[in-house]
């Protein structure tokens, strides 16, 4: 099996890895606040919305790489 380590340069691997991180330093700032308002002033059918939509589009990402494959 062949390794793709050389997919693009070095310098472009260097700065997506610095983004890396953000989404982890940034979820516990923001998502307090969010969630607090999604609990004290939204109904809970919005909140049922929002998961059920982000499972879908979840479920939706994962499962398009495996469309050329055929399912049972």
């Amino acid at each position: 099996m062949h390794r793709r380590s050389h997919s693009f340069a070095r310098m472009h691997k260097v700065s997506a890895i610095s983004w890396l991180p953000i989404p982890a330093l940034v979820g516990p700032i923001v998502g307090p606040p969010i969630g607090g308002v999604l609990v004290t002033d939204l109904d809970w059918r919005w909140i049922f919305y929002i998961i059920c939509s982000d499972r879908n589009g979840r479920n939706s990402r994962c499962l398009a790489p495996c469309s050329e494959f055929q399912r049972c």
